[in-house]
């Protein structure tokens, strides 16, 4: 059940609407953060849950939409931690404008990007001309390229969160009442090193399973003494073992739940962005 107000009416551009790379609830996200935005000076500072409330749906949900809706440069955000877990704010990155046209008004049309600079693009939405809609970029940028190193940094960002995610629960040694969290992931960085084929795996896992499945794979597996050296051989789930497959991921995430369903709490979970 909905638990405040909704408008009458979202809008949802074609292209996002259309994209294959996307699920048919995605594009549902980006409505409401796009309508969020129109109440909140052209920024989305709502959670995860407020969004989810909205269109009746999980927080878990929207977490991984949000991911994909990222890693195709429809949307971007401002995060105020180095991890990139807890967010400030999104922005929508598909603008309407209008061109010049026989008819009064012009002909509505779409373009994809943003510029890098977020306050920029609140002030440029705050001082709109007549004549435009949503336009958060000056004509001089090149739309299609912003997007793209959008999209690039989002996915640098994902494939880092999730090593790092790894490093914790897997290899970091020490105590963290006594040596910071960050001192511990960088001594575990130097021995566990992200090659550039551990970087691909992570890459294909993010793009068919989404960020939040495969952080919900790597605390399942952690989490289960078979995974982390307790058994007769020894042996400890390494990245490429949980990213080799999609079915790897999945069966990590299943863990997850079931844990979470018997009760077990993690301090960490928090930091994955998985609650």
């Amino acid at each position: 059940m909905r638990k405040h107000y909704t408008p009458e009416e979202f809008h949802i551009p074609a292209m996002v609407m259309l994209d294959e790379n996307l699920q048919p609830l995605d594009s549902k996200v980006y409505a409401v953060i796009h309508w969020f935005e129109l109440m909140e000076k052209g920024i989305c500072i709502a959670s995860n849950k407020t969004i989810a409330e909205t269109i009746n749906t999980t927080a878990a949900t929207v977490a991984n939409s949000i991911s994909r809706l990222m890693t195709e440069g429809y949307i971007t955000g401002k995060y105020d931690d180095l991890n990139g877990v807890k967010r400030e704010y999104l922005i929508t990155m598909i603008h309407l404008f209008k061109t010049s046209s026989n008819d009064e008004g012009g002909v509505h049309q779409m373009m994809k990007g943003g510029s890098s600079n977020d306050e920029q693009n609140i002030l440029n939405i705050n001082n709109k001309n007549s004549n435009s809609t949503h336009v958060k970029t000056s004509e001089s940028e090149n739309p299609e390229a912003q997007a793209a190193t959008a999209k690039q940094a989002e996915l640098r960002r994902q494939v880092q969160e999730v090593y790092e995610l790894y490093l914790l629960r897997f290899k970091v040694d020490g105590d963290l009442n006594h040596v910071t969290q960050d001192k511990l992931i960088e001594r575990a960085r130097k021995r566990y090193k992200l090659t550039p084929d551990r970087r691909a795996a992570i890459k294909r896992r993010l793009k068919d399973s989404g960020s939040i499945m495969l952080k919900a794979a790597i605390m399942g597996y952690s989490r289960d003494t078979f995974y982390t050296g307790s058994g007769n051989r020894g042996w400890i789930a390494n990245l490429e073992f949980i990213c080799k497959s999609y079915e790897n991921v999945e069966k990590g995430a299943n863990l997850y739940e079931h844990q979470q369903q018997r009760g077990t709490v993690d301090t960490d979970d928090a930091w994955a962005g998985l609650r």
